[in-house]
């Protein structure tokens, strides 16, 4: 078992999940600890998520890698496909389609069987169907007798032979036939790849390192969780800046000169310790289509954050500026989306800096930091508005730039960031949870 470990861990670090060796370590035990009894599969994936992935969402994914080596089981289908408490044994279908008639498969369908469909898709053998994911499938259809079977559904339905409930719980049945084959050959062909095509399938099956643009339905909650994680942790993390204390590091200025007055002694050492920094935070986001969802990511995430900072602004821009700063709440980031919509047209950066520089640059101070929300498409306009960032660096504390797109896409098309980098403090690629996890440990 400790070889599975240690290969399940070679895999998570590549797909992105940090993996170290105190969890390494935290999962042997647990797992030496269980020795002695039988471990159900369920125990199993809870105990690995635990130890090693240790996320709401870990469980899944550790299913999913773990039917890898070790096949998937039996119940954990079962519930799946119709909550059935009896397994199939599969007996009596060992010779495929010509060991199973295909009326006593047409009764399994329309009588709703799926135990016995489940048996029957766990006695194939796939080894010689998985060079070819859609060769592999078809063949398996005709293998299994699904694509036999379905056509005698839908010579039934034309001579009226079965009612509407009929033919649509037939309906629903095959295609829960078809899932299971489709995951049969999905398990074989993954044997069959290599490391790295396992790898980008996890990664993809990852939340932080799902793209922000590109997330939908459940991903975008995964995301969301895994954002307001990352804004408490950083929350409650001190600045950098640092201040006399009774005890803490070693302030050696100061030490040396209370030596000098006490002749030389080292009698008092002064000492320092982190103090929370509370900067102002300026955010201005693109909120056209293609990065919307990434703005109202990072606004999600500032909400979170703010009693990190002193005071927080937010602007949402398309080709004119809007202050949205009234609606920043965590309870409040469906109204941001709302407002975000009221904003229509092509994006334009020109005349949106320009907008910011005449209406709000004499109320930035030292203090305060601009980020910038935004893939820097201009729409081939005339204007960049590059020039205004210049004179907004130098009137704030700093100016980043975080682009959502990965670097090799900055000058695709309409992209005119390598215009606007030069007059940022600095630039980041922000396109996921991990990157934008990097850039917060480095900025904040």
């Amino acid at each position: 078992m400790e070889f599975l470990v240690l290969d399940l861990t070679r895999i998570l670090r590549g797909s992105g999940i940090p993996v170290g060796p105190a969890e390494v370590l935290d999962c042997t035990r647990a797992l030496r600890a269980m020795e002695g009894r039988r471990l159900e599969r369920r125990e199993l994936h809870t105990l690995l998520n635990a130890t090693l992935v240790k996320a709401e969402w870990g469980t899944e994914l550790v299913q999913r890698l773990t039917e890898l080596f070790l096949g998937p089981e039996d119940e954990w289908h079962s519930e799946r496909f119709g909550g059935l408490a009896r397994s199939a044994t599969g007996e009596g279908l060992d010779h495929g389609a010509g060991g199973v008639p295909i009326e006593r498969l047409l009764e399994a369908v329309l009588s709703r069987e799926i135990d016995f469909i489940h048996g029957l898709c766990r006695s194939l053998r796939l080894e010689e169907l998985i060079d070819d994911r859609e060769a592999a499938l078809d063949r398996l259809e005709r293998v299994s007798g699904w694509g036999e079977v379905a056509a005698r559904v839908e010579a039934r339905q034309r001579a009226s032979g079965l009612t509407v409930e009929e033919y649509a719980s037939a309906r629903r049945l095959l295609e829960e036939w078809h899932t299971l084959l489709t995951e049969e050959v999905e398990r074989g062909l993954a044997r069959s790849m290599a490391r790295e095509c396992v790898v980008e399938q996890l990664r993809r099956g990852n939340p932080r390192q799902l793209s922000f643009t590109d997330a939908q339905g459940p991903q975008v909650e995964r995301i969301t969780r895994e954002l307001e994680r990352l804004a408490r942790r950083l929350a409650t993390r001190k600045g950098r800046r640092r201040r006399a204390a009774k005890s803490g590091l070693i302030h050696l200025r100061r030490s040396l000169h209370r030596v000098v007055k006490a002749g030389g002694v080292p009698l008092w050492l002064a000492h320092t310790e982190r103090r929370p920094s509370r900067p102002d935070l300026w955010l201005l986001c693109d909120m056209s289509n293609s990065v919307r969802q990434f703005s109202c990511f990072m606004l999600l995430f500032v909400a979170i954050l703010q009693r990190r900072f002193n005071r927080v602004r937010s602007f949402a821009f398309v080709d004119r500026l809007q202050e949205i700063t009234e609606f920043l709440g965590e309870e409040d980031m469906s109204r941001v989306r709302l407002r975000g919509h009221d904003l229509t047209g092509y994006s334009h950066y020109g005349e949106v800096l320009r907008q910011f520089h005449v209406e709000h640059l004499d109320t930035l101070t030292r203090k305060t930091t601009v980020i910038i929300l935004g893939d820097a498409r201009n729409n081939w306009n005339a204007v960049d508005g590059h020039e205004v960032l210049e004179e907004v660096r130098e009137a704030a504390a700093a100016l980043y730039w975080l682009n959502p797109l990965p670097r090799e896409a900055w000058a695709d098309r309409d992209g005119i960031m390598g215009v606007y980098a030069p007059w940022c403090t600095r630039v980041f690629p922000c396109g996921n949870v991990a990157e934008l996890e990097r850039l917060v440990n480095e900025v904040f």
